[in-house]
């Protein structure tokens, strides 16, 4: 894909994106809302290319540095 393409591709999602429905804090539970937004472990396992999410595993459990 070209840079043209892939520009092309990022205009337009961006503008048919839509806004998800505004929250009202004094409604929703609080334990709903906790970490509902976050990168979290399940969603970096999903997105992140396997090499990168087992390295950074690593690091967030055993402390080990992170390979840059």
């Amino acid at each position: 894909m070209s840079g043209k393409v892939a520009r092309l591709q990022a205009i337009a999602q961006t503008i048919t994106y839509k806004l998800p429905a505004p929250i009202n804090y004094t409604e929703e539970p609080t334990g709903d809302l906790f970490g509902a937004h976050v990168f979290s472990l399940p969603v970096m396992k999903e997105r992140l290319p396997k090499h990168v999410y087992k390295s950074l595993l690593k690091t967030v459990k055993d402390g080990t540095p992170l390979d840059i």
